[in-house]
């Protein structure tokens, strides 16, 4: 935290670059207003009434004093170390002025799907056994089958309770959480299955296992049965086909946003399993209030379109990038800042890393990995994605505050300078050195309170955060203002197709 406040915000460099040609000019007009006074005094232009060198030395002391560019030195750390302390108040953790200063600028955020605007915790829901599964099933031995399950009621349970055997054998050592729902699953099915003896389920020894990143894993089953776990993209690359029929019902659950994981043995898929990962409770509004302040939001995820848009859909997320691996994550990101967007990255896993610091502002939720973290900018440590709207918003506030206190410092050099230089003293008005002292402490006391106004910073309500906002333009025709006016053009439009689509969804389901 302490690494954070003292860290500079890229405003600061300006000002460093103002401050390093602001003393040198100051000297030379001191010395400038030093050599007119005695220029008008010896020439009697204007009549002291005193010493006139006294009066010179003094207004020429006055203008270096007066002069000291302390107040723009401070008008950026002080506002960055009370922004960032207010933030960890608020359970957002920031971590350096750059990441203050670049949320404001933010065009797009990018949200990745599972753990994210979901909570990570999928629960099966559906297992569809095909009918190949049977002929897969022969080539086991019957004495494994028979020693591993108790006998069961129906035929189609057995089954079904062989079928889930093979599947936690396979992932019984995953650290994914696609593949510990699978196992958790298996174990409580084969417990409530009726038998004659209830007992936890014995898996089969397994060897040669891989790991697909991004697609699933495969092994091969006690010695015999090569068996392969994971995505519709996985058996394609595998050349496993499935049957027509098949395809459409794993279909419908896909377009109803469940996540499918296809279970294929010897090379023949033999039924698939669907889980559910229900989206954050806040996640709708956060994304709609990032909507109506003109932030583009996009959903990166490695389940396939048709379960990604049906989330999409629900959460009124206009881009959906699908299919993505971990590896590629990165690129997309690229490719929104090629388009000249200033894109920040809403990730929690290892896999989200090298997009979290590829983006401009990388924000990790608190509950995810230290990779995540570590890569990010800015830790919502509440796991709350309204805090990425608070985020935004006081880095807004943030940066106001820091182009308030650039404007009083510089305000404040406009005015005294000239003061100090004698420009009134035909009204009798001069500041002596000691004054001038005075005033430039109390501008840098100024600079100071005016900073800790932040700390009176409250976030915004939710109906305050789905207020449209609009855009700044000088009413110029200059190419910053013209790309503004037709962003802000195009994404109220894009928002308000959306607004349409999720009242026609609203309806649809009533």
């Amino acid at each position: 935290m302490e690494k954070a406040q003292m860290s500079k915000a890229p405003i600061q460099r300006i000002a460093d670059k103002i401050a390093g040609k602001f003393v040198p000019g100051v000297v030379i007009l001191s010395i400038l207003t030093l050599v007119v006074w005695l220029a008008l005094l010896h020439t009697e232009a204007v009549t002291p009434t005193g010493s006139s060198t006294r009066l010179a030395v003094q207004f020429a002391v006055s203008v270096l004093v007066i002069a000291c560019p302390c107040a723009l030195g401070l008008a950026t750390p002080t506002a960055v170390m009370v922004g960032t302390g207010v933030g960890a108040k608020l359970g957002i953790l920031i971590k350096g002025g750059e990441a203050l200063e670049v949320a404001h600028k933010v065009t797009t955020v990018v949200f990745d799907k599972t753990g994210t605007l979901t909570y990570g915790k999928p629960s099966v829901t559906n297992v569809i056994v095909f009918d190949s599964f049977k002929s897969a099933m022969g080539r086991m031995s019957s004495q494994s089958a028979s020693q591993a399950t108790p006998m069961i009621t129906t035929q189609l349970q057995q089954e079904k309770v062989e079928f889930l055997r093979y599947v936690a054998s396979a992932e019984n050592n995953s650290e994914h959480v696609i593949g510990k729902a699978l196992v958790e699953y298996a174990r409580e099915f084969a417990l409530n299955s009726p038998s004659s003896l209830l007992q936890p389920m014995s898996l089969l020894p397994i060897t040669n296992y891989n790991t697909h990143t991004g697609m699933g894993v495969s092994c091969l089953l006690d010695g015999s049965l090569v068996i392969v776990i994971g995505s519709e993209r996985m058996l394609k690359e595998m050349n496993i086909t499935m049957d027509i029929v098949d395809v459409e019902e794993v279909q419908l659950l896909e377009e109803q946003g469940h996540t499918v994981v296809y279970v294929a043995l010897d090379g023949i898929c033999c039924g698939a399993i669907a889980l559910s990962d229900e989206p954050k409770l806040e996640a709708a509004e956060a994304i709609r209030s990032l909507l109506l302040q003109h932030v583009d939001v996009v959903m990166l995820t490695g389940d396939n379109a048709r379960t990604a848009r049906s989330l999409a859909n629900r959460l009124s997320i206009p881009t959906v990038f699908a299919g993505v691996l971990p590896a590629q994550k990165a690129d997309k990101i690229n490719q929104l800042q090629d388009r000249g967007e200033v894109v920040a990255m809403v990730g929690d896993g290892i896999n989200d890393a090298p997009a979290l610091a590829q983006s401009d502002l990388g924000i990790a939720v608190g509950a995810g990995t230290d990779v995540a973290i570590e890569a990010a900018s800015i830790v919502l440590m509440k796991n709350n994605l309204m805090d990425v709207c608070i985020a935004i918003d006081l880095s807004h506030h943030t940066v106001r505050r820091i182009h308030i206190n650039f404007l009083w410092a510089i305000l404040y050099n406009m005015v005294g300078i000239p003061v100090a230089a004698g420009m009134l003293y035909s009204l009798g008005i001069t500041l002596t050195p000691t004054v001038a002292a005075l005033a430039m402490a109390f501008s840098s006391v100024s600079v100071v309170l005016s900073s800790l106004f932040l700390k009176q910073y409250m976030p915004p309500s939710l109906k305050k955060m789905q207020r449209p906002r609009g855009f700044v333009s000088c009413f110029s025709r200059c190419a910053h203002c013209f790309k503004q006016c037709r962003r802000h053009k195009r994404r109220t439009q894009r928002y308000q197709q959306i607004v349409t689509m999720s009242s026609l969804l609203a309806d649809e389901e009533m």
